[in-house]
């Protein structure tokens, strides 16, 4: 586990207790677009991708996810609709899923558990912030820092296409980011 994430350490283990460990194969893809969000995920080890499709059918990445994070359609888990992404697994992984009417039971069974509900929002609400700020504000080079700074072992674990997808620019832009 990350050591950003110790001090959810005392509301992850209540969550794992009552989830499921599932293992999966890089390249399996967890949800479509379309299709109904109806997990949320912890995960133990591996790396993941949240993506979608432009209008040319090229796929965009939005999101990497490593080991220590939970993830989940946020939208189309709370209102149980129709997904706009795709959720990919880059790296064979060990995931602890959570169905959607689980978690509902146990959130209000267990009030840690709410809290790390209103933990996990506030924090991809901070980094949804974080990446309008970088699409906004900052140029690729210093996208691409960032994204190294808080992923050091993303350009071993996937690849750069994606890389240069998630950062809004061509791999050769990224080639040239890389040499300098």
């Amino acid at each position: 586990m990350r050591e950003k994430n110790k001090p959810l350490e005392h509301l992850i283990e209540p969550f794992l207790s009552f989830s499921q460990k599932e293992v999966y194969k890089k390249g399996t893809i967890l949800l479509e677009e379309g299709k109904i969000c109806r997990k949320l995920y912890f995960i133990k080890e591996g790396t993941l991708r949240f993506y979608y499709l432009n209008e040319e059918g090229e796929d965009i990445t939005h999101w990497f996810l490593l080991e220590g994070d939970f993830i989940t359609e946020i939208n189309s888990f709370i209102e149980q609709s129709e997904s706009e992404y795709y959720l990919e697994v880059l790296e064979d992984c060990t995931l602890h899923t959570c169905s959607y009417d689980s978690f509902i039971k146990i959130n209000e069974l267990f009030p840690e558990v709410s809290q790390l509900w209103n933990t996990i929002l506030a924090k991809f609400l901070l980094e949804l912030g974080e990446k309008i700020k970088d699409l906004q504000f900052r140029d690729a080079k210093t996208r691409y820092n960032n994204l190294l700074q808080k992923h050091p072992s993303i350009t071993q674990r996937v690849a750069l296409k994606h890389i240069a997808s998630y950062l809004g620019i061509t791999q050769q832009s990224l080639s040239r980011i890389r040499k300098k």
